[in-house]
């Protein structure tokens, strides 16, 4: 949320930068392995909000 409420005032490879790490951290999530994981095993997730 941080990222896009300050997007206006970085230039788009400032914001591009700071998305791929932000996106880096939200991929290494229990939660974000879940979801593909439930899905390939056709099941419904547990999300743990970690």
């Amino acid at each position: 949320l941080a990222i896009a409420r300050s997007a206006h005032e970085l230039s788009e490879a400032e914001a591009w930068a700071r998305s791929a790490g932000a996106r880096t951290r939200v991929m290494q999530t229990a939660d974000a392995q879940e979801g593909p994981r439930a899905f390939a095993e056709k099941r419904e997730p547990t999300w743990t909000g970690r």
